[in-house]
């Protein structure tokens, strides 16, 4: 059981982490992104909304062709996301 919780502890802080890291490499994309667009086009930094981020994504992927940051911020998104899934499956047998 100690072993169990030791390493949902561990899965939870590696979600933190990318959730982190994610959301830097998002700021900074919204900074590269916005220093190039007029000021009336530009992405407020409040009211994230997925036809939003879609948006700056596709803005980023024309002002940047073949950038990186984007395929590190997909990893780190699905990183997140089998981390949480492999904590909440190590938490399922000690609810029931």
């Amino acid at each position: 059981m100690t072993l169990r919780l030791l390493a949902i502890a561990l899965l939870v802080s590696g979600v933190m982490v990318c959730g982190i890291r994610s959301s830097l490499l998002h700021w900074r994309m919204v900074d590269e992104v916005n220093r190039h667009l007029p000021k009336e086009r530009r992405f407020s930094p409040v009211g994230w909304w997925l036809g939003k981020a879609l948006d700056l994504y596709s803005e980023y992927e024309r002002l940047y062709p073949g950038s990186s940051r984007r395929k590190q911020l997909r990893l780190l998104t699905l990183a997140m996301f089998v981390l949480l899934a492999c904590a909440a499956l190590l938490l399922v047998p000690s609810i029931t």
